[in-house]
Formats: C-alpha cells, structure tokens, sequence
C-alpha cells in the first residue's frame, strides 16, 4: 500500500500547474528544458526512460476525468457508510496508458445466440389397427341391418271383421280377416259387404309393434216406402214423431207417425184440406206447425181458396204464411205477407225469420222479423245481390248469403255479422249455389256449380271454416241442405 502511495505523489509532482503552463518555458522538439541542444525527443526509448516520460495534455485530460470519475464513486461510496463507521479515503491509483486504451477501446462485438428451436408437439396416437377393423365391422353391421329393415322388413297387422266375409283391401290390394304381414307405413283400410255401411279408415303400421284392429259394421238402413207416388218438401216433427210432406198429386199435405214406417199397411193421413195449388216453395218451420207457402198467382185457379189475391199481379210470386192448427183441418189459415219476398229461412227455434226483400222499387234488402213476420228490421243493403239465398248461424250471430247472378263468375259466398252489422266474404271466386252452416256453427258446407258427364248431378259439394279458411272439395254431388238436413226439399233436389 505504501509502495503505491510513493508512485500516485511522485506522479503527482511531475504534473505541471496551470502557473506552470502559462509562465515556464516551452518545450520544443530537440531542445531539453534549459534551452540547450539534447538528444531528440522522438528517439527510442529504453527499459530506463519509460518512467520518466512526461505526460501529454491529452494523456493528462484523459487521466483527469478517469481520476475524478474515480474520486465521485468513492465519495458515493462514503455517502452510503453508516455514520458511526469510520474509513480512511484511499488515494486512486492513476491508470496507465494500458487501462486507458481499454477503456476507450470498443469491446468486440459478442456472438448471436442461436435461437432455441421451440419444442417438436409429440404425434397424436391413432387407433389400433385391430380397433379400427372393430370399427369397421359394426359400421358394416350397422348399414346391413338398416338395408334390411328398409327392404325385408314387414309389421304384423291384425285385423278383425263382425260380419264374416267382408272384402278388406289396404290400399286397393287384397288383404285377409286376421293376420297380415306388411312393411311399416300409412295405409287406406277398406271394408265392403252386401248390406253393409262401407268402413274406410286410415292405419299406421309401425317398426316393432304389433297393430289390431277390430271392425264391426253398421248394416245399411232399409228403404220404406212411405207413398208410391211423387212426395216432396218433407219435414220432421220429432216432438210427434209424425213425418210430414206435400204429395202434389193431391194439392195437400200429408203425414205418417215415423214408429209405424215399417208397417206396409199404413197409410198417410191427409193434414190440409185439397186446395194448396200452384205451389213455387214451401219453408217449414222447424216446430213444423206452420209453413212459409210461396205461391203463383192465378186467380182462375186460385178462386176459393184462402190464397186468392185479386190485388197481386196475375203470375206474381205471393208468400203466405200458412197455420196447420194443430192440424186440424178446421182451424187452419193463411196470412199474407206479400210479394217480392225471395229466399226466406226460420233460426234454429222457429222464433224468428230472415229473408231477401226485393218489392220491385229498387230496393233491396236483408230482412229479419218475428215467425209471424212483424217487428220487420231491415238489417243489410243487398243492391249488389240478385236473388241471393241465406242461412242462419246455429248461434244466431251470423247469416251466410250466397249470389245468385246470371253471371255465375260472380257468385262469390259472403258472412253477414249481426254483431258489428258487417259484410265479409269468404271465398274469392264464384259458380257457387248455396251455402249453409253446419249444426255446431263452425263449419261452412257449400256446393259450387261442376258440370261432369258422368254425374246428373252438378252441385259438387265442399266446405270451410267459418272465415273462410281451410277450404276443401268434399267429392260429393249433393244438395246443401240435403247434406246438412235443415230444410225440407222441394222437387228441385
């Protein structure tokens, strides 16, 4: 340490001051310090003089900075001792020649690391062969057994028939009483016999189940003969039980009780006097107590009966209503309601009626009144109708009304509201004859003009919902009300 310390105050000795620098003498290259000619300064130098080199400014100013660069890290150092500890400064050593070079010296630059390549992911293991051909197999399997259910697969469907020797077909292929193996599906069933209601049914027959089915057909009613010759306008009082109809023949009406039908023997009993002529529409009431009778005026042949008008037009249409009295044929009477009257149909009780008014001054309108036709309320403008016909609601809410124009296109099908007194219709296109609804009041059964060479018949008969949704062709050649059965029919149907 002490060795050290002589080198760092000898070094510091030969360092010339700034008084130095400015007043001393100049050296010059050649010349010692007295001025006198010496040996040459760029001269090599030996062993010996290597202490004795003096240092340059740029040596000196580079030695400076290193030494108080040195000396702030060492006071640093101090700042950091704890206060009761105390330390001996210690001189810097100056740097030589060699360090300084080093530290000027730009470190060589360092190698890249190669990059680390990031891990290879481990292969997914696969099946096992053997698992694989496991595999493979139930797939086989599996594709077999469903080939076989689709093609040889067939259900077993058991069918049982009341009356032996039945025709059974599904659809319209022969099939037996009993068991019958076929493929699973939906098939049109059909049993026919001689004397038989015919049975049609859709069945399912399902994969893996067994179907039975057990029939018992309903034998066809017989036809009696009620009266050999024509009868028409047939009506039903079923709180007598008594059928009652209008034979034309006779100019009369006529009824038979329905328990004695089936007795060859009985004849109908005469129900009005003979003198009911020249009859165009009879509308029962359903209480068949009283009938609407439209009839032709014709005073030659009316004369004497209780429907002679000389008033009326001759050939005008005039509407009566006509009182059976219990049908006793002496207090029976006719009460005229005039002419200009055209489709007319009782509600459901008898208590009231609708019909079409066209009295021949423009007028045309939906009409309804009491059963005896006062109390007359005009509910609806039909100038837009001809010779509409009309039919009630069960529930008395609504009239469905159906034109009948010349111009058939026309005949469109329309819902009249007694609620909110609206005009609506419910199907889009024409050539329709009549419209009614059923007994519950939710459906529409109409018959829509058809003409086929191969039915006498031309009213094909369809229905709907109420609002006209759901339309759909019923494959039937049949009269509305004949369908339905709430108006007696005339000769016409």
């Amino acid at each position: 340490m002490q060795k050290d310390e002589g080198k760092f105050d000898s070094w510091r000795e030969n360092l010339p001051n700034e008084g130095a620098q400015n007043s001393g003498p100049k050296f010059e290259q050649g010349k010692s310090v007295d001025g006198m000619q010496g040996a040459p300064m760029n001269q090599p130098e030996g062993p010996q003089n290597t202490r004795e080199k003096q240092p340059t400014e740029t040596d000196v100013s580079k030695e400076g900075f290193a030494l108080e660069k040195e000396n702030q890290s060492n006071q640093n150092f101090q700042s950091q001792t704890p206060p009761d500890v105390t330390q001996e400064p210690q001189p810097t050593p100056p740097p030589s020649n060699q360090q300084t070079k080093e530290e000027t010296t730009t470190p060589p630059p360092t190698e890249p690391k190669p990059a680390t390549p990031s891990p290879t992911p481990a292969p997914k293991k696969g099946f096992p062969g053997w698992l694989k051909v496991i595999l493979l197999i139930i797939l086989a399997l599996i594709i077999i057994g469903a080939a076989y259910l689709l093609v040889f697969y067939k259900s077993t469907l058991d069918v049982s028939v009341s009356a032996p020797g039945a025709k059974i077909t599904l659809d319209n292929k022969s099939a037996t009483a009993g068991t019958n193996k076929i493929k699973p599906g939906k098939y049109d069933l059909k049993i026919e016999k001689e004397g038989f209601a015919p049975y049609i049914k859709k069945v399912e027959v399902k994969y893996f189940k067994k179907t039975s089915l057990s029939i018992v057909l309903k034998e066809t009613p017989e036809i009696i003969s009620i009266y050999e010759s024509e009868m028409n306008y047939l009506a039903y009082n079923k709180d007598y039980g008594l059928y009652l109809f209008y034979i034309p023949k006779e100019e009369a009406f006529y009824r038979i009780v329905a328990d004695k039908l089936d007795e060859q023997k009985t004849a109908p009993v005469l129900t009005s006097p003979h003198y009911i002529k020249n009859v165009v529409d009879i509308v029962w009431n359903p209480d068949c107590m009283t009938a609407v009778i439209k009839i032709k005026n014709d005073d030659t042949l009316l004369n004497g009966t209780p429907f002679y008008n000389p008033k009326a037009p001759q050939g005008e249409i005039m509407t009566y209503l006509y009182d059976f009295g219990r049908y006793d044929l002496l207090h029976q009477e006719a009460k005229f309601w005039g002419t200009g009257i055209g489709d007319i149909e009782f509600t459901p009780k008898g208590d009231q009626v609708a019909y079409y008014f066209e009295p021949g001054t423009g007028e045309k309108s939906l009409v309804v009144a009491n059963k005896d036709n006062s109390s007359i309320n005009r509910i609806a403008d039909l100038r837009s109708f001809e010779r509409p016909v009309i039919s009630w609601s069960p529930d008395l809410k609504n009239i469905v009304i159906v034109n009948r124009s010349t111009l058939y296109d026309t005949n469109k099908i329309f819902v009249f509201s007694l609620i909110d007194k609206t005009l609506n219709p419910v199907t889009d296109f024409g050539k329709n004859i009549e419209a009614i609804f059923d007994l519950k009041g939710e459906k529409i059964v109409y018959s829509t003009y058809s003409s086929d060479p191969d039915f006498e018949n031309y009213s094909l008969l369809s229905v709907m919902d109420k609002d006209g949704q759901n339309k759909k062709e019923l494959k039937v050649r049949s009269s509305t009300r004949q369908a339905i059965g709430t108006r007696s029919q005339g000769p016409e149907t």
